[in-house]
């Protein structure tokens, strides 16, 4: 039985590709931010957020791999930034931070 004090750790990293920083201009800093906002959306009274940042190298994703263990995460979300939708097995958070326009009433 989960005690009734228990907060759900959830982990949470952005995915990108290093590559693209020096080819677009403040996309580092803009994803970085994308990835604080999510956390924030998914920050709550039952929860508590470790946020791993932004990954975006290999070297990256295998310290965050140790990191996950250490702070024994229940839930990893990965926040697929960039156009690094290739890999598989995993679940991606997609999130439109613009609203999507309502399709008139009929």
């Amino acid at each position: 039985m989960v005690a009734a004090e228990y907060k759900l750790r959830v982990g949470l990293l952005g995915i990108g590709l290093e590559a693209y920083w020096s080819q677009f201009a403040g996309l580092e800093d803009r994803l970085k931010e994308y990835v604080a906002e999510v956390a924030g959306f998914v920050r709550g009274n039952e929860r508590t957020v470790v946020n791993f940042g932004l990954l975006d190298t290999p070297e990256k994703a295998l310290a965050t791999s140790h990191a996950c263990r250490r702070e024994d995460i229940d839930v990893l979300l990965v926040y697929c930034t960039t156009s690094s939708r290739r890999y598989s097995e995993v679940v991606f958070l997609l999130l439109q931070f613009r609203p999507l326009p309502h399709p008139p009433d009929s």
